[in-house]
């Protein structure tokens, strides 16, 4: 079998060898062994590695460690600067100047292709490293199917050849890969040439890989009896291994944006849970890809201070189930998940006590169009109407909860989609209507939850800094502006309050039929009979019909809010340009009076700015503008954040689009950094800034490299079209090949 293996893969070396301008590559001979110096690290010891992967204890209790992300970032960074450090299994030099680093708060006890929630890999980055595809990327996809296919299959009769053969074809195969695959970062680099190297080297890379799935499908149909075992069996097989076997460390990206500064930025996501889903696992119950996301800054003086976090993962439903009930019945208990793990950490901080209300504000990614009957299971109409429904069975009812009797979740519910199809023809087929119904509930909670907030805070602040004139003159603006948005225009505010009394006797029909809702699911998931089925489907119905009302009077007073921003739009920006301004004066002449004083302003001027952009955005409907596409939801993720609601979004996968607005949340950040306010959609100095922070951001955050966790070998965004990453050249369309790379091992499409 080793000597069928070697001259078949000396016939496609040879092929592409004959393809290649230069002429130098080299190929194995008979015996496996290469005949051509080969640098990559990862091609040594495969067999001692491959044949560990299932050893271990998975049981051993994990080590304590803190659950403030940016103190844990602050531990594993510490230990990393320390070189020599036990902790450290593994230092790798990258190509383009970056380290990685795996280390282990337990003790060591898995094989490097496992890994477990307490286990760190960080990368450490200058600001001119590379951290764009590399030839490991390439690698590293051969060595996870292998690992998949050993645990699946030769683990059962380690009588037999299967694990020899499957190391000595991953063996060959990384040799390949290596010979005439690799990635040169100089050629990387260059802008005209870059994109051109990167297509014509993973393509040879997806032609050996290719060939490799075909050898592993053929042997298990033969060795095994499944003679019906192909690729897309195959890929269902690393699935399972990805979201059952290998485990998921937590990830940190140590970055740069300029060496002046001495600032630099960690990009951190934990597994939420000990065993993450993959995305493609959508047919069982479990939040796929979930992750808490968090940004810190680390000062010259290795001080790490806090900037955002927040929660990413998948659409709750387990999209790939055809059974409706149950897909909306594993959904609800997908919810009650995040909420299990909000009411924890709650109690974690507060010495055990119960929260009495836990504050959730998620913003959906997802696309609802027209045409979605036609994608099956994918379709984002489904999902939107699904995760709704999900997320509004808790919303403001009391619920019992992580040993807490009546917890109440209170949310703010918003689908704003991150796609281009609604800037192009394709767009006639959006279901903006679909978005609305839900949107019109969601921007009034935010607009309420802000002016509460900032309401609340700013009288606080008073009582503790009387006699500051400032203050006056900005609480007297901020009423000012509430009055100018809340005018009564021909009876508005009548109409409104009528509104309001509908939805509040609604809302008392529908938080009992949510209660009997969430009862009546877990009773079908325990009994899937058609009595139980017939129930759950006959309330839900009766509480759509109940949302679309309640929602309905939402859009009417969304309507009224709109009709009075037509009347004193200009005067409303008017005054808020005044408020932010004094703000701004305030903020300069505490920072050094009264520092406490000058952050707690620093705070309300930025909920006012993030809120205030927002709302211009989706008010003049510009947030269906391509080039506007992310600002409202990056905006809408940080003002909630910093008025202390836990954020949760997501898109389909929680990789492309979960992906660039976590790269945006970032963005805005180090822009605040660099210039002490947030971005404004607006101007055209801050879009500049944008503009050239983005690939910097992409290339930094750690967004890439859970896209890879979840799917091996995707460690890319597929984003090609935006337009922050288009100013930076081919980076865009580099990473939406590299997106494509996974499914395409599998699959005789094109790359690219």
């Amino acid at each position: 079998m080793r000597i069928k293996l070697s001259w078949l893969f000396l016939l496609f070396c040879w092929i592409v060898n004959a393809s290649m301008s230069d002429g130098h590559a080299q190929c194995l001979d008979s015996s496996g062994k290469n005949t051509q110096q080969v640098e990559h690290a990862l091609i040594d010891n495969l067999e001692s590695w491959i044949l560990s992967q299932g050893q271990g204890n998975p049981n051993q209790s994990p080590a304590a460690l803190s659950a403030e992300p940016h103190i844990l970032a602050k531990e594993i960074l510490d230990i990393i600067d320390d070189e020599n450090n036990a902790l450290i299994e593994e230092r790798r030099q990258l190509s383009g100047g970056a380290v990685s680093y795996l280390i282990r708060k337990d003790k060591k006890r898995l094989a490097p292709v496992l890994f477990a929630k307490n286990d760190f890999v960080v990368k450490d980055m200058c600001p001119s490293c590379y951290n764009g595809p590399g030839t490991e990327d390439f690698i590293e996809r051969a060595r996870v199917i292998a690992a998949a296919v050993i645990s699946k299959f030769c683990s059962k009769d380690p009588n037999s050849n299967c694990t020899t053969y499957i190391t000595a074809l991953l063996h060959d195969c990384t040799i390949l890969i290596t010979n005439f695959a690799s990635i040169n970062v100089k050629a990387m680099r260059k802008r005209g040439s870059g994109l051109k190297h990167f297509q014509k080297q993973a393509a040879v890379a997806t032609t050996f890989l290719r060939k490799f799935t075909s050898l592993i499908t053929d042997y298990i149909a033969t060795e095994f009896h499944h003679y019906d075992f192909d690729a897309e069996a195959l890929r269902a097989v690393e699935n399972e291994y990805v979201s059952d076997k290998r485990g998921r460390p937590t990830l940190i990206n140590r970055y740069a944006i300029d060496q002046k500064s001495g600032n630099k930025f960690i990009s951190m996501h934990r597994p939420v849970e000990e065993k993450t889903l993959n995305s493609a696992t959508r047919v069982r119950d479990g939040l796929p890809n979930f992750v808490e996301a968090s940004f810190s800054i680390m000062d010259g003086n290795q001080t790490i201070k806090p900037l955002w976090k927040g929660l990413r993962h998948s659409s709750y439903p387990p999209i790939a189930i055809n059974d409706e009930t149950e897909r909306h019945a594993i959904a609800i208990k997908n919810v009650r998940q995040l909420i299990s793990k909000l009411v924890n950490d709650y109690k974690e901080a507060h010495q055990g006590e119960c929260p009495q209300e836990i504050f959730l504000s998620t913003m959906m990614l997802l696309t609802p169009t027209n045409l979605d009957s036609l994608r099956g299971f994918e379709s984002e109409e489904r999902q939107v109407t699904e995760s709704y429904t999900a997320l509004r069975t808790f919303d403001h009812r009391p619920i019992e909860v992580a040993g807490c009797k009546a917890v109440i979740p209170k949310m703010t519910i918003m689908n704003v989609s991150v796609n281009k199809i609604q800037t192009t023809l394709v767009g006639k087929m959006t279901k903006t209507d679909d978005e609305s119904k839900i949107n019109a509930r969601g921007v009034d909670k935010y607009r309420e939850s802000v002016d509460t907030y900032l309401a609340q805070n700013l009288y606080e602040i008073k009582k503790s800094a009387s006699g500051m004139p400032q203050l006056e003159e900005i609480a007297e603006l901020h009423n000012t502006i509430y009055y100018l948005e809340s005018e009564d225009t021909s009876g508005s505010s009548y109409r409104i309050g009528l509104y309001r009394l509908s939805i509040t006797n609604l809302n008392e029909a529908l938080t009992l039929s949510y209660k009997k809702l969430e009862v009546l699911s877990e009773k079908y998931l325990n009994d899937p009979s058609p009595r139980h089925s017939e129930a759950f489907n006959d309330l839900l119905l009766a509480i759509h019909d109940m949302e679309d009302k309640s929602n309905l009077f939402y859009q009417k007073i969304a309507e009224e809010r709109a009709s009075v921003f037509q009347k004193n739009g200009a005067d409303i920006r008017k005054k808020r340009k005044i408020l932010l301004s004094k703000y701004n004066e305030s903020i300069t002449f505490e920072k050094s009076r009264n520092p406490l004083l000058a952050e707690r302003l620093e705070k309300q001027r930025d909920i006012l700015q993030l809120y205030s952009d927002a709302m211009e955005i989706y008010n003049k409907k510009q947030h269906f503008s391509w080039h506007n596409k992310m600002a409202f939801q990056t905006n809408f993720l940080l003002a909630n954040y910093l008025m202390g609601r836990t954020v949760d979004f997501f898109c389909k996968s929680a990789e492309d689009r979960t992906g660039r607005i976590n790269n945006k949340i970032e963005e805005a950040l180090i822009f605040k950094t660099l210039t002490g306010a947030f971005p404004s959609y607006d101007k055209p100095r801050d879009k500049r800034i944008i503009a050239h922070l983005a690939p910097k951001v992409h290339y930094g955050g750690v967004s890439r490299e859970t896209n890879d966790a979840n799917n091996p070998g995707a460690r890319g965004l597929q984003i090609a079209d935006d337009p922050d990453l288009k100013h930076a050249g081919s980076l865009g369309t580099i990473d939406d090949i590299m997106g494509k790379f996974a499914k395409r091992v599998y699959s005789p499409k094109k790359l690219y």
